[in-house]
């Protein structure tokens, strides 16, 4: 705010889609150098908004995070059971859950483990 108590810039990052029944820190800040860096994930997509001193360089941002096994085809796009982000280490944050995928052996849906490594640029 300057001295008449006008706003100079505005650094919200508004959450409206997004309810979960823990109290847990949602969006990760990631502060560099030149810039802060926010996100969150949600339904297997991860939202950002990056800030430079009182400038929005990008708006808030919906990256889908792609299977590494491109050849399995799931039955439903939303089929993310659990998924978590946190901060790692220097500049890379990580994304992990569990996903149904189908069973190639069967009609039945299989749980697996997915870890993510990520990077804004």
């Amino acid at each position: 705010f300057e001295n008449q108590g006008k706003r100079l810039c505005d650094n919200s990052f508004e959450i409206n889609d997004s309810r979960t029944p823990e109290l847990m820190q949602f969006v990760k800040i990631r502060p560099e150098p030149d810039r802060v860096v926010m996100s969150y994930l949600y339904d297997n997509t991860l939202r950002s908004k990056i800030i430079s001193g009182d400038q929005v360089i990008e708006g808030k941002t919906f990256d889908r995070l792609e299977k590494t096994i491109t050849k399995v085809r799931t039955r439903r796009d939303n089929n993310t059971e659990m998924s978590r982000f946190e901060r790692w280490y220097g500049p890379y944050m990580m994304a992990y859950g569990v996903r149904r995928n189908p069973n190639i052996w069967s009609e039945d849906l299989r749980k697996t483990f997915f870890l993510s490594k990520i990077i804004h640029k």
